[in-house]
């Protein structure tokens, strides 16, 4: 690999550590108050394990993960650029799907905590582009009535820092050819030894 395209992805490391950090605390702030995150705060400067700092994500996307892989779906979507046309309907079939995925794994499971009903806040109109676009925002209603808003602004947050870091790995992914591939691959296995 070239010194500056190594150079580049140690910036983007750098940049995704600073972004996972605030998305941290905004979460933590969230979720346990402003006393946890300003403490998380002064304890991510000194020498916090490192899954200490992931636990407070682990334990909002496990608690709302319909609704984060929903929005991690969302916005990596919006990242690559995937959708010019019809991002609302895509939208709407990913929060649907998720709501499906959550109601699939309760039954499965035997507990309710994940399965998400559709709120009745928009009558769900019968024309067939409009009407799951319309039950898709009456599902996201459904997950505020059943997370609560602390933890569902938590999820969208959680969701959006997944999404966008999973696009700048696909996006990494795609620009390497087979010579950086193979210097990849090397350098971990002389490291390894």
């Amino acid at each position: 690999m070239a010194y500056g395209s190594s150079n580049r992805l140690s910036r983007e490391i750098r940049a995704v550590r600073r972004s996972a950090f605030r998305t941290l605390f905004c979460v933590v702030f969230l979720v346990s108050g402003i006393a946890p995150a300003f403490c998380m705060w002064w304890d991510f400067r000194g020498d916090v394990s490192w899954q200490q700092q992931v636990g407070t994500f682990w334990t909002v996307a496990l608690r709302t993960y319909p609704l984060t892989l929903s929005i991690a779906v969302i916005a990596m979507s919006r990242q690559l650029g995937w959708f010019r046309y019809g991002r609302f309907v895509f939208m709407g079939a990913v929060i649907t799907a998720g709501a499906c995925l959550g109601d699939f794994v309760s039954t499965i499971s035997g507990s309710g905590d994940q399965s998400v009903q559709a709120a009745n806040f928009i009558a769900t109109p019968d024309n067939p582009v409009f009407g799951p676009v319309v039950n898709s925002f009456n599902y996201l209603i459904g997950y505020y009535q059943l997370y609560g808003a602390r933890h569902f602004f938590a999820a969208i947050l959680v969701g959006s820092f997944v999404g966008r870091t999973a696009s700048k790995i696909v996006r990494r992914i795609l620009e390497l050819d087979s010579n950086d591939v193979g210097e990849i691959v090397e350098t971990v296995r002389r490291r390894a030894a």
